[in-house]
């Protein structure tokens, strides 16, 4: 989980960067990688808490990308508090 969580916290100072520097697509497109990598704790967390069963279902779904926005909504809060960014 903390390699994860790292992930998430390096990609999206990464697309903070890439914000500043008016790279919009590469800011968002970094944004959503670090959403991912932050629904991936998420799903871990809930595994560590016994809530989800550790099943193969729920393994393949850390490597999904519609698994992963659709489990991690919340995320996109994080996006969106980006400058420049908005929510549609």
């Amino acid at each position: 989980m903390t390699a994860c969580s790292e992930n998430g916290r390096r990609l999206l100072e990464d697309a903070k960067t890439m914000l500043e520097w008016d790279r919009f697509p590469t800011a968002l497109a970094l944004a959503v990688l670090a959403q991912e990598e932050f629904a991936k704790v998420f799903l871990l967390q809930l595994v560590v808490d016994d809530a989800l069963p550790w099943v193969p279902e729920i393994q393949r779904s850390m490597a999904r990308h519609q698994s992963k926005h659709a489990t991690f909504p919340a995320g996109r809060v994080a996006v969106a508090s980006l400058p420049g960014f908005h929510l549609l």
